[in-house]
């Protein structure tokens, strides 16, 4: 833990657990965890190099207040706002029923052309470019993900 600190500082979040043998640590959007986890291996330590979706982000800000408080849809407008800015917010609050109800799957290709189309515009936005993949067909799920005991 105190190398931790000490080679992250403040750009590393994580706790001090009090035991266990894994370790969740959540480092900046610039670091390349592919590389590190090569540096990593070659000094005898594995991680997982995972990266955290972005549109995740929204459910974990709210987790807590979600939970403890009120329903999700209440916080949901100031969460989107805040993570993804007020245009990708504003897309994102108007399509949750497509986006999360309906599936891939069940959008006629018009409606995904649309989507599309309006989500690739905001490129550089990194919420509105994970939802573009998304309709792009690019997150499918592979089973071969799963571990069984």
């Amino acid at each position: 833990m105190e190398s931790l600190a000490e080679q992250f500082g403040t750009a590393a979040e994580f706790d001090d657990p009090p035991g266990g043998i894994f370790l969740w640590i959540k480092l900046p959007d610039v670091v390349d965890t592919q590389k590190l986890a090569v540096a990593a291996l070659a000094a005898g330590v594995a991680i997982n190099p995972m990266n955290q979706p972005y549109l995740s982000r929204i459910a974990l800000r709210g987790f807590q207040n979600i939970l403890t408080q009120r329903s999700g849809r209440d916080l949901l407008p100031s969460i989107c706002r805040e993570l993804c800015g007020p245009l990708v917010a504003e897309h994102l609050l108007a399509d949750i029923d497509l986006l999360q109800d309906k599936g891939l799957a069940q959008l006629d290709a018009d409606t995904r052309h649309r989507l599309l189309n309006q989500y690739e515009k905001q490129q550089s936005n990194p919420f509105a470019a994970e939802v573009a993949a998304w309709l792009r067909g690019e997150y499918v799920f592979d089973p071969a993900c799963l571990t069984t005991f």
